[in-house]
């Protein structure tokens, strides 16, 4: 049973019913047309066909009778995808010719170590300025929403805490990705009022510590059949050496001894992705439990968030999109997407009461182009 830590204040109550109408038919028709042209345009149409994705979920999302609307376009999209490709690319290009080329080892490990922070700073801005771009796009009763905070200083949190990860051996994940949701929950408005938001990070270390088990018994178990794969290998080229000692001349020995290498090559490049299809499989399912928590700790006016989800159901659902992304080779991740849309929110009720009068137009200022940075680093979600 998931317990409500978020309480809200009494209030005359107004039931407020929230549900997903979308299902795979009418989604499917999108996907297949979007493929069909990111296939014809070498994959420059991704940016209209997000956006149609986009439409059609945001459309099916009826909150108190009145459905949402998304009113982005794939021209701002694609806008923005170009201004954050140009300024990649000047960098990259630049840091390569300035210091890439270098034979000092030091100036060689201080480029590269200022590179790859430079990758993790501006994922966090994309992380925000992608969140900001859809809220700016989210329509219900002509009511936008927006951030009311700022990119930069949640790019350099993102900077920080994931240094702190590293220093952690990973153990700190769940604590990091608790205190970055924080600002970014709190930030985002829906008209000009702010989320609440007050989730803590505890309940999360119990389904992180059984992913992690979960992974080092695969790290074991793989490790032991790589091993073993050779092992058997290795003693069945000798018997055949022996046995053909003195029939086989030594090139063909030679070559017999390449081909086994080459197997034994293939073999291990399987394990090993088995081995980290199994992480992303075992980690998709920790991340449904952290989205759970993080909408049962939110809120908004006088109204908290509820999900009715256990833990069966988080684990079906994020394996059931896990194998469907991974077996349609990521062509079918928009109706992966829409799982998700009908799971939580057919899922979501609230406590409280949602004053409807209060809710002023957002006075943040609208993005003018889409989340390019968070195509240039894949981190859009939607």
């Amino acid at each position: 049973m998931v317990n409500y830590a978020f309480t809200p204040p009494l209030a005359a109550a107004k039931e407020i019913h929230v549900e997903h109408t979308g299902n795979w038919r009418g989604l499917l028709p999108i996907v297949l047309v979007n493929f069909l042209f990111n296939v014809i345009t070498i994959g420059f149409y991704r940016f209209w066909g997000k956006t149609k994705v986009r439409r059609y979920l945001w459309r099916h999302t009826v909150l108190d009778g009145t459905r949402l609307e998304y009113t982005g376009t794939g021209l701002e999209l694609f806008f923005g995808f170009l201004v954050a490709a140009a300024i990649f690319f000047v960098v990259a290009l630049g840091g390569e010719f300035m210091f890439g080329q270098s034979a000092d080892p030091t100036t060689l490990m201080i480029y590269n170590l200022s590179f790859f922070a430079f990758i993790v700073l501006f994922t966090g801005f994309a992380v925000y300025r992608a969140r900001n771009y859809r809220l700016s796009r989210s329509n219900w009763r002509g009511i936008r929403g927006g951030m009311s905070g700022s990119a930069w200083r949640h790019a350099l949190r993102w900077l920080g805490y994931n240094v702190l990860i590293i220093l952690s051996l990973g153990f700190a994940l769940p604590w990091v990705r608790t205190r970055l949701q924080t600002p970014l929950a709190k930030q985002s408005q829906f008209g000009g009022t702010n989320l609440q938001f007050n989730a803590p990070a505890g309940p999360l270390y119990r389904p992180f510590l059984i992913c992690l088990a979960a992974t080092m018994a695969m790290f074991v178990f793989v490790g032991l059949l790589i091993v073993l794969s050779i092992y058997l290998s290795s003693e069945a080229v000798s018997a055949i050496m022996d046995e053909a000692k003195s029939a086989i001349e030594t090139d063909f020995k030679q070559s017999i001894s390449y081909g086994v290498g080459a197997v034994l090559g293939i073999i291990a490049v399987l394990f090993i992705g088995f081995f980290y299809v199994g992480i992303a499989a075992i980690f998709s399912c920790y991340f449904s439990f952290e989205l759970r928590h993080f909408l049962n700790h939110t809120g908004y006016q006088e109204m908290a968030v509820k999900i009715d989800a256990d833990a069966k159901s988080l684990i079906k659902l994020a394996l059931g999109n896990f194998l469907l992304t991974l077996f349609t080779l990521g062509i079918c991740y928009p109706l992966a997407q829409l799982r998700n849309f009908k799971f939580f929110i057919n899922r979501m009720s609230f406590d409280g009461a949602l004053n409807i009068d209060a809710i002023l137009q957002s006075s943040q200022d609208k993005p003018q182009t889409g989340e390019g940075w968070a195509e240039m680093f894949d981190v859009g979600n939607v």
